[in-house]
């Protein structure tokens, strides 16, 4: 784990003004696209920081940013499938509970409630079924399968 680096533009390329400590948090005001297509937050002190490691050869990028655990609730959300093996729909709320369909990468569901399993993770009430907000590795919350489908405004307003 290294840190992130902060910079003073929208641009991936802007100089790098300060880093961000492993596990330091911080509040964005605005996540936007840029123009080489990364998405990248702006913080309370208007520097810029990328959602993911998009640093040349990196294949799928890892986080480097990720969300406070948002608290459970109810609502219309839209997410993507964001890991690259199909995830599993269940019938149940329960991990244990048996797979009704997958999805692949890239495909777009609608999530009506967010609740907090025993085992860590964020579950996610689809039309048909819950899905797990993250994959488990060791028993503990890993990498995302899924994220929060937010529209992005246009890099050309930068």
């Amino acid at each position: 784990v290294r840190p992130v680096e902060a910079g003073c533009a929208l641009a991936s390329s802007s100089p790098c003004v300060r880093r961000l400590a492993p596990g330091a948090v911080f509040r964005a005001k605005q996540r936007r696209l840029n123009a080489d297509g990364v998405m990248r937050f702006r913080t309370e002190d208007d520097l810029w920081v990328s959602e993911r490691d998009h640093r040349a050869g990196v294949l799928e990028p890892e986080f480097l940013v990720e969300a406070a655990v948002a608290p459970e609730g109810v609502g219309s959300f839209t997410y993507r499938v964001v890991h690259a093996e199909p995830i599993n729909v269940r019938s149940g709320w329960e991990l244990s509970s048996p797979t009704v369909r997958r999805m692949s990468a890239g495909e777009r569901f609608r999530a009506s409630e967010r609740r907090l399993a025993p085992e860590g993770v964020m579950r996610l009430r689809t039309e048909d079924g819950w899905v797990s907000e993250r994959g488990l590795r060791q028993g503990v919350p890993a990498q995302f399968l899924v994220e929060l489908e937010v529209r992005a405004q246009a890099a050309a307003e930068a």
